[in-house]
């Protein structure tokens, strides 16, 4: 969505990542500006794709787990990104 049209939400583009068959999916994004990534989990599969923010499009999905589990969880500090 753009933000800069609240308070109207307007669709930007539909980005089709894995499936997180759970209550919670955290979306991390570096602080650094130069680094046009965000970090989005899918939970079930054991996988983080990668979406290229600046494309929108999915550059990359990552296995992180052998089986599937039931949430991922971002810790953020001083320009890190730490996942648990």
């Amino acid at each position: 969505y753009d933000a800069k049209q609240l308070p109207d939400l307007v669709l930007l583009k539909i980005i089709e990542v894995g499936s997180a068959d759970c209550g919670r999916r955290p979306i991390a994004f570096p602080t650094d500006p130069a680094c046009h990534l965000a970090f989005i989990p899918n939970p079930s599969e054991g996988t983080l794709s990668l979406v290229n923010t600046a494309s929108l499009e999915v550059t990359e999905t990552v296995k992180i787990a052998t089986k599937g589990g039931q949430e991922f969880n971002f810790s953020l500090w001083e320009d890190s990104i730490y996942g648990a």
